[in-house]
């Protein structure tokens, strides 16, 4: 008898795939760390831009742990004309020394174009106009990106109307789903 090492006399031809990980493309996201929902609610968002975050990496952790708000957060322009995110939250990462953790409330650098911070500095001069952070998430190789918004602030009755209108959506779309099948 001759010794068969790939098996085909017997039928079984199995040969194991190498495991292999999902390959991200460079627009696919993961999930999103973290939403501002009361930005649609109280401003009206006239652009948006997404830009990079410098963290540090126990903020970082404490990001993709769950721990990251961004919701009563805001951007300017600093005196040297950086972009910065102020009164964002990452919460303290458990697994880090105590030397080695984060200030909660840090004022955080966003990374910009040059040419998209001057477009920027220049549409909020004197216009009444911010930018507001609207959700951060991760993108390819685990970088983290925060999706700006330049915003004007919505007037009450703008507000009740948006309000109204989804309310009215909403019923709609219960009434077509009750009678449809």
């Amino acid at each position: 008898m001759s010794s068969n090492t790939d098996n085909t006399s017997t039928g079984t031809n199995y040969k194991p795939k190498p495991k292999t990980l999902p390959v991200m493309g460079y627009n696919q996201t993961m999930p999103t760390l973290a939403t501002n929902k009361k930005a649609h609610q109280e401003y009206e968002i006239l652009k948006t831009l997404e830009v990079g975050i410098s963290l540090r990496g126990t903020e970082v952790k404490s990001a993709k742990t769950g721990h990251a708000r961004i919701t009563e957060s805001f951007a300017r322009f600093d005196q040297n004309g950086h972009l910065t995110l102020m009164n964002a939250y990452f919460g303290p990462y458990d697994k880090a020394s105590p030397l080695d953790q984060h200030e909660a409330y840090r004022v955080r650098d966003l990374l910009i174009k040059k040419s998209e911070a001057e477009d920027l500095m220049a549409d909020t001069a004197g216009k009444n106009l911010t930018i507001v952070p609207l959700r951060m998430y991760t993108v390819r190789q685990g970088l983290i990106k925060v999706e700006i918004g330049l915003a004007r602030g919505k007037k009450q009755y703008d507000k009740r109307k948006t309000l109204k209108e989804r309310d009215v959506k909403r019923e709609i779309d219960r009434t077509l789903k009750k009678y449809t099948y």
